[in-house]
């Protein structure tokens, strides 16, 4: 066995170092959870505050907004029907006793000593929390998030550079297909289909839900019955030749 060492096995064992390093320093990992009804706190009523709550509501969560200063765009929103029941504003200062029975919070105010304050109760609490400029006291970081139906996608620089997320996500929403959650549910109505047409062969199956993507993909973000029909069936009769 040679003891040399070539330039290809030096490079790959300085990418696994640098790839080791590079997760021993970041201790996030991108996960989506169901937050629907859950309680969240927010604290503070200015531009950051309300991006994030704009951004929260789709999920079907509830909201509370604490800061003495709120925003008129804040106002506007808790008067729309749609949002109304799900978002309480209150004009005063934070307190201590408002992280009670919170599940979620985020310090967006204007004051970093505020914003680690907030993010160091909820630490010592256990509750989740997104701090402003204060990464060092965040529990989980805010994405810029992509959200079309059942599609979202979520984009985050570890907290480096927020206008960079910010950026992306205007540049990847342009290149998203129209329709494209359209798609997915209606290939979400057709799982049941082939999991009964196929039970015992998930490689089927699987071929069959990437085929049906594909050609929804490629037709528009659309599956018309016809296409499904053929694409389904095609397999079957493959299976059975």
């Amino acid at each position: 066995m040679s003891g040399r060492v070539t330039i290809s096995d030096a490079l790959y064992a300085k990418r696994r170092i640098a790839g080791k390093e590079r997760q021993g320093a970041m201790g996030y990992f991108p996960f989506f959870a169901d937050i629907e009804n859950s309680r969240w706190l927010i604290v503070g009523g200015g531009a950051v505050a309300f991006r994030k709550t704009c951004e929260l509501l789709p999920f079907g969560v509830r909201i509370r907004v604490v800061s003495p200063e709120i925003c008129r765009s804040f106002v506007n929103l808790e008067k729309e029907e749609t949002w109304g029941d799900r978002i309480r504003l209150e004009k005063r200062d934070f307190e201590e006793r408002d992280l009670d029975k919170i599940q979620f919070a985020v310090a967006a105010t204007s004051s970093p000593e505020l914003n680690r304050q907030v993010g160091a109760l909820c630490r010592h609490r256990g509750i989740p929390v997104n701090a402003s400029d204060s990464k060092g006291e965040c529990s989980f970081l805010f994405p810029s998030v992509i959200k079309d139906g059942p599609v979202t996608l979520g984009i985050s620089t570890e907290g480096t550079s927020p206008a960079l997320a910010r950026l992306l996500k205007l540049r990847l929403s342009a290149s998203l297909p129209p329709g494209v959650g359209a798609l997915a549910e209606q290939l979400g109505g057709v799982r049941a289909q082939v999991k009964e047409l196929y039970p015992h062969s998930p490689k089927i199956r699987s071929a069959v839900y990437g085929r049906l993507a594909r050609e929804g993909l490629d037709n528009g973000c659309s599956l018309t019955p016809e296409m499904i029909h053929e694409i389904i069936n095609r397999k079957l009769e493959d299976e059975h030749d």
